[in-house]
C-alpha cells in the first residue's frame, strides 16, 4: 500500500510519507502514514490523499480517497436560526431554545440550503451568525450573491444598518472577532408584486478568512419560496387597573389568507428596544391554536412585569404553517410602554366579530392606583372614540357623568351598550380623566377591537342532498373553508349540480352582491340557473349578481351547474363571495368547488344508525356493558339510515357507516349485465393525531367491509376492492366503534381526520373525509374503559385533555380508602365521604364531587 497527498497551491511538501509504504496489510489490518507540509498562505486548504493497494498476487488494484480541510490563520463558521422556530413555548416546561443551524459544518466547497417561505405581507426571517471558532482572534469577510427568478424585496441588516450594497459588492468586514465572538446579520425575504407561487428567491454566503486566499472557511445557501398566505399581528398592552408595574399583552393574529393556516404559535417576544426592562411571568396563553380558518382571528396572552420607569418598546409576531408544513411568519406587531398613569381602566373582552344592527355590551371599570384620592371627571363626547372602517353608536353607558371622588384602590364600575351601524374593522377606546391633589390632568385609556359583519350569509350545498345539509347556517366566512367547501367529480355526460342560498340576516333590509373570483376555462363551463330559467347571463358583468333589497330573514335561492365541456378539464376550483351591496370590497361569507373529471363519478355519504340500522342482538338488553352496537348487513335498510356530514364520536360503542354508490345512481344502469366496476378504498393520511388500539397497525385496520353478506374486518395496507354492478348499486364500509382513549390527538387538535380516496386502476373517482372526535365530556363511570385503566388512563387523560381532572372508574373495581391513589385504582369522593363507584351522577351531583376531588388532588 502507497499513499499521496494531491498537490495544492496552499501547500509545501517538507517531508513524508512515513513511512514510504506498507508491504502487506493483513484483513482488517491497518497502517498510519505521516506527511508533513508548510502552509504556503493563510486561508482554508482543502486536501485529497489517495491510498493505492495491490492484492499479493497483483491480479486487482485498489485504491480509495479521502479528503479534508486544513485552516490556516484562522475558522469561520456561518450559522444561521429561522425565526419560525424562534422562542415557541411548548405546552409544558420553559421555552425551548431557537434553533440553531449549521454549526461547525465548515462547508468549504458544497454549502447546504436552509429555506423558508414567504408571501407578499409575510416576510421570511433568517438571523446568520458569523462566529470565529479559531483559538485566536481573527477577521473575517462575508459574501453573498443573490439568485432569483421573479420579483423579489430582500434586506440584510446589521445592528439595524442597512449593509445590502456592501455585502453584494465588496463584503462586510469583521476584524478582530476574539475567539468564539459571533455577529448577527438580520435576513429578510419578501415576495415582491410580481412574484408568483411558487417562485424562489436564494442568496450564496461565503466567508472568508480576511488577508487569505479566495476559498471560503464556510457556506450556506438562504432560500425562500413564495406562498399564497397573509397572516396579519398586533400587540396591545393592557395595563393592570390596580397594580402598577404589570401588563397583560395580547396578540392578535388574523388570517386573511384564502387557506386555513395550521398550528399557530405566538412568539412573544421577538426582541426588545430601549432602555426599560422587563420580565415575563409565564408562557403564552395559549400556547397554540390548531386550526385559523380564513378571515379568522386568534388572541394569545402573556403576562409581564415591568422592573423600572424606563421607556420599552416589545415586539411580537406568531408563525403559522399552510397545508400543516410550510412555515409563514405574521407581520412584526410592537407596543410602547412609556410613563404609567396613575388611573387605570379595564375593559373586558368583547366578540371578534359582531354582527350589524345587534347590540353588545362591554363592562369594565376605572380604579384609583394611587396612594391619593383623585378627583374623577366627568365623562365627555371625546372621552369614546372609535377608529376604522366600520361604526359603532352608544346605546346606553353607565360612565362617570358627574365630577367623583375616588379613594386608593376604589374602582368605579363602568358599562357600554355598543351596536355596530357600519360594516368593518372598527377600534374603539375608552378614556378616564381625573385629576390628582396637585389638580393635575391624570388620565387613563382601554380599547378593544372587533369587526362589524353585515351579515349575508350564503350557503351551499349538493343539489341530491336535503335542505337540513345547507352548510354552517349564521357562520361567515371571508374565505370558503370546511363544509363551504365541496368537491366534486363529474363525467363529461354528468355534470355537478349545486343548489345556493343568499339569506339576509341582518334586522334591516339590506342588499348584497354575489361576484365569482375565477372564470371557467375554456373546457369548463358554469351555469346559474333558478328553476327553469338560465340566469347565466346576470352573473357575467364585472358587478356581480346583485340580490336587490332582502327584507330582514329574506333569502334568495339559485342553482350551480358546473360541466366539463371535454376531456382536457383539468381539477379546477371555483370560489364565489358574498358582499354588502354597499361594500363589495369586503366579503363577508363565501363559498366554493373543486370540481374533478372522472370516468365514473361516486357519491360516499356518512351514515349514522337508528334503531332499524343494528342488529336485534346487539340493542337487546344484556349485561355486557362493554358490548358495541353492530350495523345490519341489509342493504338496502342501511341506505335508510340518516346522513350526517362529520363523522363518529368515538364513544366505545356507536358504529359509523359509509355508503359507496354511482353519481347519479342511475349511471349504474348504462353497465352491461355482467359488467362490474372494482373500486379500492385507500386511506391517503390521518391528520390531527392517530387511532391507538392494538390491533390497529395500518390506517386501514379501522375499517370492515360488508361483503357477501358479512361485515368483513380489513387486515391489510390497502382496503381489499369492493363491487359495483347492477345487482349491487352500492356498496358499504364501516368504522366499528372506537373507545375514547384511543383516540390520540395532536397538540391543539379536536379530532382526528381520516382522509379517504376512492379509486379504480390508478384513478381517483371520489374521496372522502371522516373526523374521529372524543366525546364533549369526561365519562366519570368508564363503562367503555378496557384493559389497564389506572395510572395508563391517569396518563392518556392528561396527554389528551391536558388536565386529568378525574379519572375513570371502572365497573366492579372497589373504591380504596380516602387519600388512596395507587395503580389500578382511583377514587372520586362525595360529600358524605363515601366513594362514588359504577355511578352515573346528574351534572348538579357532580359539581361537588368534582371540587371535592380536585382538591384532593391539587
Amino acid at each position: 500500500v502507497q499513499v499521496s497527498l494531491a498537490p495544492s497551491d496552499g501547500l509545501n511538501w517538507v517531508s513524508g510519507p512515513i513511512p514510504d509504504s506498507a508491504a502487506q496489510l493483513a484483513q482488517g489490518e491497518s497502517q498510519t502514514f505521516t506527511l508533513h507540509y508548510q502552509a504556503a498562505a493563510t486561508g482554508p486548504v482543502v486536501l485529497i490523499a489517495q491510498a493505492v493497494g495491490a492484492e499479493a498476487d497483483g491480479t486487482r488494484i485498489f485504491s480509495t480517497t479521502s479528503e479534508a480541510t486544513a485552516f490556516v490563520g484562522g475558522k469561520g463558521d456561518l450559522l444561521v436560526q429561522p425565526f419560525d422556530s424562534y422562542n415557541t413555548f411548548p405546552p409544558h416546561g420553559p421555552p425551548e431554545p431557537p434553533k440553531v443551524l449549521g454549526d461547525d459544518s465548515y462547508a468549504v466547497r458544497n454549502p447546504p440550503t436552509f429555506t423558508s417561505y414567504a408571501t407578499h405581507t409575510n416576510e421570511a426571517l433568517f438571523a446568520l451568525f458569523v462566529q470565529n471558532d479559531s483559538q485566536a482572534a481573527a477577521s473575517f469577510i462575508l459574501h453573498a450573491a443573490e439568485t432569483t427568478d421573479s420579483d423579489w424585496q430582500t434586506r440584510y441588516q446589521l445592528d439595524g444598518v442597512n449593509v445590502k450594497p456592501a455585502l453584494l459588492g465588496e463584503g462586510v468586514r469583521f476584524d478582530n472577532l476574539a475567539p468564539g465572538e459571533s455577529r448577527k446579520i438580520m435576513v429578510s425575504f419578501q415576495a415582491g408584486p410580481g412574484a408568483m407561487v411558487p417562485d424562489k428567491i436564494s442568496t450564496l454566503f461565503e466567508l472568508q478568512l480576511a488577508g487569505g486566499n479566495d476559498q471560503p472557511t464556510d457556506s450556506l445557501r438562504l432560500q425562500a419560496t413564495a406562498l399564497e398566505a397573509d397572516l396579519r399581528a398586533s400587540l396591545t398592552a393592557h395595563a393592570d387597573p390596580l397594580r402598577r408595574g404589570f401588563y397583560d399583552l395580547e396578540l392578535r393574529v388574523d388570517n386573511l389568507s384564502p387557506n386555513t393556516m395550521d398550528f399557530i404559535q405566538p412568539l412573544i417576544d421577538v426582541g426588545t428596544e430601549g432602555p426599560g426592562n422587563i420580565r415575563y411571568l409565564g408562557q403564552p396563553d395559549p400556547f397554540m391554536v390548531d386550526a385559523l380558518p380564513p378571515g379568522a382571528s386568534a388572541v394569545f396572552h402573556r403576562a409581564l412585569e415591568r422592573l423600572d420607569d424606563q421607556p420599552v418598546r416589545i415586539n411580537a409576531r406568531a408563525v403559522g404553517h399552510l397545508h400543516g408544513t410550510d412555515p409563514i411568519l405574521s407581520t412584526l406587531a410592537s407596543v410602547d410602554l412609556g410613563e404609567e398613569s396613575d388611573l387605570g381602566v379595564a375593559l373586558e373582552p368583547v366578540p371578534q366579530r359582531t354582527p350589524l344592527g345587534k347590540p353588545f355590551e362591554v363592562r369594565g371599570f376605572i380604579a384609583n392606583r394611587s396612594l391619593d384620592p383623585l378627583r374623577l371627571q366627568p365623562f365627555a363626547a371625546a372621552d369614546l372614540t372609535t377608529t376604522g372602517d366600520g361604526a359603532l353608536e352608544v346605546v346606553q353607558a353607565e360612565l362617570p357623568w358627574l365630577e367623583r371622588t375616588l379613594q386608593p384602590g376604589e374602582r368605579f364600575p363602568v358599562t357600554l351598550v355598543l351596536n355596530g351601524t357600519r360594516a368593518g374593522d372598527v377600534t374603539f377606546t375608552l378614556q378616564a380623566r381625573a385629576l390628582n391633589p396637585l389638580d393635575a390632568l391624570v388620565t387613563a385609556t382601554a380599547g378593544a377591537k372587533t369587526a362589524v359583519i353585515s351579515r349575508g350569509d350564503l350557503l351551499i350545498k349538493a343539489a341530491r342532498e336535503a335542505p337540513s345539509f345547507f352548510a354552517v347556517n349564521d357562520q361567515y366566512q371571508k374565505a370558503p373553508f370546511g363544509a363551504q367547501y365541496r368537491k366534486a367529480w363529474v363525467s363529461l355526460t354528468q355534470g355537478a349540480r349545486f343548489d345556493v342560498r343568499i339569506e339576509n340576516d341582518n334586522p334591516v333590509p339590506s342588499a348584497f352582491v354575489l361576484q365569482p373570483l375565477a372564470n371557467p376555462t375554456q373546457n369548463w363551463r358554469i351555469e346559474y340557473w333558478q328553476g327553469e330559467d338560465n340566469i347565466t347571463s346576470r352573473f357575467t358583468g364585472s358587478d356581480g349578481f346583485q340580490t336587490g333589497e332582502l327584507p330582514p330573514g329574506g333569502s334568495l335561492a339559485f342553482q350551480i351547474r358546473v360541466l366539463a365541456v371535454n376531456d382536457k378539464a383539468e381539477p379546477q376550483v371555483f370560489e364565489w363571495t358574498l358582499a354588502d351591496a354597499a361594500h363589495p370590497e369586503q366579503p363577508t361569507d363565501a363559498v366554493a368547488v373543486d370540481v374533478h373529471l372522472v370516468s365514473f363519478p361516486l357519491s360516499i355519504t356518512l351514515h349514522r344508525m337508528t334503531a332499524s340500522g343494528y342488529t336485534a342482538a346487539s340493542i337487546s338488553p344484556n349485561n355486557d356493558v362493554n358490548a358495541p352496537l353492530v350495523p345490519v348487513t341489509d342493504p338496502d335498510l342501511l341506505a335508510a339510515q340518516p346522513e350526517v356530514t362529520r363523522g363518529l364520536v368515538a364513544d366505545g360503542v356507536t358504529p359509523l357507516v359509509l355508503r359507496i354508490a354511482p353519481d347519479p345512481p342511475e349511471a349504474i344502469q348504462d353497465f352491461d349485465p355482467d359488467q362490474t366496476l372494482e373500486i379500492k378504498p385507500e386511506v391517503k393520511a390521518m391528520i390531527g393525531g392517530y387511532i391507538d388500539l392494538p390491533d390497529i397497525i395500518y390506517n386501514t385496520e379501522i375499517f370492515s367491509v360488508l361483503r357477501d353478506g358479512v361485515w368483513e374486518h380489513v387486515t391489510s395496507y390497502q382496503i381489499a376492492p369492493v363491487t359495483l354492478s347492477r345487482q349491487q348499486p352500492a356498496a358499504f364500509l364501516q368504522i366499528p366503534p372506537i373507545p375514547s382513549d384511543a383516540v390520540v390527538l395532536d397538540a391543539g387538535s379536536t379530532s382526528v381526520r381520516v382522509k379517504l380516496a376512492f379509486q379504480s386502476g390508478d384513478e381517483t373517482l371520489a374521496e372522502a373525509e371522516v373526523a374521529i372526535t372524543k366525546p364533549p365530556i369526561t365519562l366519570i363511570h368508564g363503562y367503555n374503559t378496557t384493559g389497564d385503566w389506572g395510572v395508563e388512563a391517569l396518563r392518556i387523560f392528561r396527554e389528551t385533555r391536558e388536565q386529568s381532572l378525574v379519572a375513570t372508574v371502572r365497573y366492579g373495581v372497589e373504591a380504596p380508602g380516602r387519600g388512596e391513589f395507587s395503580a389500578g385504582q382511583t377514587f372520586v369522593a362525595s360529600q358524605a365521604g363515601s366513594y362514588l363507584v359504577n355511578t352515573v351522577a346528574s351534572f348538579a351531583e357532580l359539581i361537588p364531587i368534582l371540587t371535592t376531588a380536585i382538591r384532593a388532588r391539587t
